[in-house]
């Protein structure tokens, strides 16, 4: 019999996600010539393993790479298809914040949950294919890289030309949003900082109003990037925070956001020498090339379904407010007991606190089973 194997682990991952997460391994053969991978979820309070059976993965690893050394394009298409359905969820999910879901219908509240959780599992279809690239000590677009450049570049000069492909060249929400908050740091008083954060923000919105909007029109935007799966979402108070720790450990704001730019005009720098000294074919080339897309789309994947659930979270906070659930409740359900309670029918609200506690979710074949206590 085959033995369940743990691969990893992470923190504050609810139930609605990891059911999510499993089911997505289902959906990946639907979407390309791959067998099923098995993936598992054995979930507690405050954290989760993520476990696999080693045999399926190292099928699944084996036929991706296989149709990746056929054709770029392969690869290509998934990254593809992990932007466009990450962009769509997030356009969908965006409407939780934006209107008013105490005039939505309990009908109207079903279908949007269940639209969520189809792209959502969707995003987490192609985007985990790339991971599965990976099994073991096979890295398969680090492999990739060092053995051109192993053939094109003088052994010595392998390691930093290989840290130079590995960045990528476009920010992340994350960096995106620390230049912001540099911006604002630039303007801000050093001497208020020396306040608590709710005196601070009283006196922004008295003294310092075109501040105040920026920093409101900043946490608008950037609230969700260290939201993961279940929050909570970044306050005004939470950026004043980092603005007290920039004064704290006397940062320079306009040097720091140089050093940032000088870092990217040198690797850009630096990738066209090397491009211009090695002999590379088209395909090598391409290869090269797509390392930094890898890097940069792999943990974008992440932040679309990051900020997407925060959006959930009020659409969730609406369904915890019709059926008298808390929000932790709502998170442990399935859609099926959603859809009863929304329906007023009776749920078992022993089983959905046990499952808060203790789960275990595992594919049986394309089967989802769930198992508490």
């Amino acid at each position: 019999m085959a033995k369940w194997e743990k691969i990893a682990s992470d923190y504050h991952s609810n139930f609605w996600k990891n059911y999510l997460f499993v089911k997505a391994a289902t959906v990946q053969p639907n979407l390309v010539d791959m067998p099923q991978v098995y993936l598992a979820v054995r979930g507690y309070p405050k954290t989760i393993d993520y476990l696999y059976l080693p045999e399926t993965w190292r099928a699944g690893h084996k036929k991706l790479a296989q149709l990746a050394d056929r054709s770029i394009a392969f690869i290509e298409n998934i990254l593809k298809k992990a932007e466009e359905n990450g962009k769509k969820m997030n356009e969908f999910t965006g409407k939780f914040v934006r209107e008013d879901l105490a005039k939505y219908s309990n009908k109207q509240i079903i279908a949007a949950y269940k639209k969520h959780a189809d792209l959502n599992c969707l995003e987490y279809a192609w985007g985990v294919m790339i991971p599965n690239l990976d099994f073991h000590n096979a890295h398969y677009f680090e492999d990739k890289l060092k053995t051109i450049l192993g053939k094109n570049l003088a052994k010595l000069e392998v390691d930093r030309a290989f840290a130079i492909f590995t960045q990528p060249l476009e920010d992340s929400f994350i960096a995106e949003q620390e230049k912001s908050i540099l911006k604002i740091f630039q303007i801000f008083s050093r001497k208020l900082l020396k306040e608590k954060p709710e005196i601070i923000l009283q006196k922004l919105k008295k003294d310092y109003p075109d501040i105040f909007r920026q920093l409101k029109a900043h946490t608008k935007k950037y609230a969700w990037v260290f939201y993961v799966y279940s929050g909570p979402a970044a306050t005004e108070k939470d950026f004043i925070e980092t603005l007290k720790f920039y004064a704290k450990k006397n940062i320079n704001p306009k040097k720091k956001l140089k050093h940032l730019a000088d870092e990217r005009k040198k690797i850009l720098s630096e990738r066209k020498k090397y491009f211009k000294r090695m002999n590379l074919n088209g395909k090598e080339k391409r290869y090269v090339e797509l390392v930094a897309e890898v890097i940069y789309l792999k943990p974008r994947r992440k932040d679309y379904q990051s900020k997407s659930y925060w959006h959930l979270e009020f659409l969730q906070k609406e369904i915890g407010r019709r059926t008298h659930l808390s929000l932790n409740q709502v998170r442990s359900c399935t859609l099926e007991e959603i859809k009863k309670a929304l329906r007023g029918k009776k749920i078992d609200v022993h089983a959905i606190n046990e499952r808060m506690k203790f789960h275990i979710i595992v594919p049986d074949g394309k089967k989802i089973r769930i198992y508490t206590g």
